[in-house]
Formats: structure tokens, C-alpha cells, sequence
């Protein structure tokens, strides 16, 4: 008799079979810029492409200083565009814009990112209302509308491929103008990951057969009951505070409510201030809860860590503040 098979680890399936929450684990990015690069994409989180990597780590270095993160791109289903020309998308999900330029091919992109200006303005404040229109920005387009993202990056977690891969397929033939694959997004054991541009809405945890009715969920502005990850422009408690404060309350919509105030007055605590249009402000009090056995928390991991999630202490009505 042969022994059996191993049992391949997948952190994604692991991560489930725990009910480990997905609330309050979007990665904290205010803005994205996404390089066309048709594939195949190597382990690292910003892969090696046709574009070398002494322009495209100083690329990257450039990007993140403006606060964008830097991520590959491609298009699901159009292995033409592998011979066709390079898109660039930036996204500033605190403005809510999106913007593309192309270049002729992987020669003219290289050629073109040292220099290129990317389309972005000074941010507007927090709780300030953005530009009615964005401005003008040389070479670039407004791109209409949302993109949905997906990570399939299977060689920087197996998971990212085995459950974002039939995702895509699923949302392509709904969206087939709105969707691409992305690299490594962050959150590998939430895997399959959407992500919701230009907002920075994430999804984890998204079964192939309920992707295009959670996505849809996310673009017509309601919080879908599972899966929803947070937005990106919030610090990870806040993200949490938000979830707990709209299901106590019964929120379905997006953007109901509006952080004005974080502060963690002790560790494992979380306390975020919240207006919500003409009610009284909110005040959501959260503890930190550790697992207490470490995981495994990706499929390349060779050591373990204790996750942790955002629970709710108290939820507070304030005063309005008198002026």
C-alpha cells in the first residue's frame, strides 16, 4: 500500500476553516498606479517584466513618495494586447479619480517612466469635498467609471491564482471592460481578493459563483453583507470601527459614515469618532483580539504568526458639537 499524498496547504482554505473575520485588513493605500505587463509575473510583489528593474524599482520608489503603490497589471482573455500597446492607470481613491495613458510597447513605457509626471494633485483634506471636476493633466485621460481588480499572482501565494483565477473568469463576462488581474494586493489568505478602484473598496474571501453580484453590490454603492475587507484610505482600525458601526446600526451604504478622529489610548485599543449627515456623531470604542495559536498565514510562509482582528467595546451616541 502507498502511503498517502500530502495535504498541499493553502492559506486561504485554512483562514476559513477557522472563520477568521476579514473585517478591518484592507492594505492602507491612498493611491495606485498599475503597469500593463501582460505576464508571466515572477514572486516578487512588484513582479520583473519586459521593463528592467533599474527603471521600474526607481519607478516605484518615485510612485510611493507621492504615496501610490505600484502594481502590474493585465488584461484577462486578451493575449493580443501582449504585442499591443501599454496602458498606464492611476488611481487616487481619497479624489475618487481615475486616469490612463498609453505607450506604444514595453520599450517606450521604459523609455517613458523616469520622467513621467503622474496625476495627482494635492490631496484634498480629510472631510473636505473633493473637486467637482478633476483638474487637467497633460497625457493623461480621465478613465469613466470604476475598475475591479483581482489579484492572480500566483507566484507570489498559490492562492492568489487557485481561487483568484476563476473569479476573473467570472467577472469578465459581466465586466469585460472594467476588469484586469493584479499582482500581490496584500492579504494572501483572503484570497480570492477583489479590489474596487478608484474608492479602494477590498473584498476577501470571494467565491467565484458570488463575485458578480458582491462586486456589483460594491459599484452601486452598498456594502455587501460578506466579504467586504474595508477602504484602503483608512487605517485598519477605522476600517473595523466602520463595519461594527454600520451592522449595530443597520448601514447598507457606502460612505454613510465619515471618520473624523482616530486615537489607540492604550494598547489593543481603538477609539474612532465618526459624522454620519444630520445625526449625532458616533463614537465606536474596539479591542484587539489575538489568536492564540500561531499559523501559517500565506502558502510561502515557513514561519507562524498569532493574526488579530478588531472587536467592538462600545458603540457611543455624542452630542452634536455646539458652534
Amino acid at each position: 500500500m502507498t502511503d498517502p499524498a500530502p495535504v498541499r496547504f493553502l492559506c486561504s482554505a485554512a483562514s476559513e476553516a477557522r472563520r477568521e473575520p476579514v473585517l478591518g485588513t484592507a492594505s492602507r493605500v491612498d493611491r495606485w498606479v498599475l503597469l500593463e505587463q501582460p505576464g508571466p509575473w515572477g514572486p516578487r510583489s512588484l513582479p520583473q517584466c519586459a521593463v528592467p528593474d533599474e527603471v521600474l524599482l526607481p519607478f516605484q520608489r518615485r510612485a510611493a513618495a507621492e504615496h501610490a503603490r505600484t502594481l502590474a497589471m493585465r488584461y484577462p482573455g486578451r493575449a493580443g494586447r501582449a504585442r499591443g500597446p501599454r496602458r498606464v492607470v492611476a488611481a487616487d481613491s481619497r479624489e475618487g479619480t481615475l486616469w490612463v495613458t498609453e505607450f506604444a510597447d514595453d520599450t517606450a513605457l521604459a523609455a517613458a517612466l523616469p520622467d513621467l509626471v503622474l496625476p495627482f494633485g494635492a490631496a484634498t483634506p480629510p472631510g473636505e469635498p473633493a473637486a467637482a471636476a478633476p483638474p487637467a493633466h497633460p497625457g493623461w485621460s480621465p478613465l469613466v467609471g470604476s475598475l475591479v481588480g483581482v489579484c492572480t499572482h500566483g507566484l507570489h501565494d498559490t492562492c492568489c491564482a487557485v481561487r483568484g483565477r476563476p473569479v476573473v473568469t467570472a467577472l469578465a463576462a459581466a465586466l469585460p471592460e472594467q476588469v484586469v488581474e493584479l499582482s500581490h494586493i496584500g492579504g494572501d489568505r483572503f484570497a480570492a481578493n477583489a479590489l474596487v478602484l478608484p474608492a479602494g473598496h477590498y473584498l476577501g474571501h470571494v467565491p467565484a459563483e458570488a463575485a458578480v453580484a458582491l462586486v456589483g453590490q460594491v459599484l452601486a454603492g452598498t456594502r455587501p453583507a460578506e466579504g467586504y475587507r474595508g477602504r484602503s484610505t483608512w487605517a485598519m482600525p477605522v476600517q473595523a470601527a466602520e463595519h461594527h458601526a454600520a451592522l449595530a446600526l443597520g448601514i447598507t451604504t457606502l460612505g454613510a459614515l465619515h471618520p473624523t478622529a482616530f486615537a489607540e489610548p492604550a494598547p489593543g485599543t481603538a477609539e474612532v469618532t465618526f459624522e454620519r449627515g444630520d445625526a449625532p456623531p458616533l463614537l465606536v470604542r474596539l479591542h484587539r483580539v489575538t489568536d492564540p495559536r500561531p499559523r501559517r498565514l500565506t502558502c510561502q510562509a515557513t514561519t507562524e504568526a498569532r493574526p488579530s482582528h478588531w472587536e467592538l467595546t462600545e458603540l457611543v451616541e455624542l452630542p452634536h458639537p455646539t458652534g
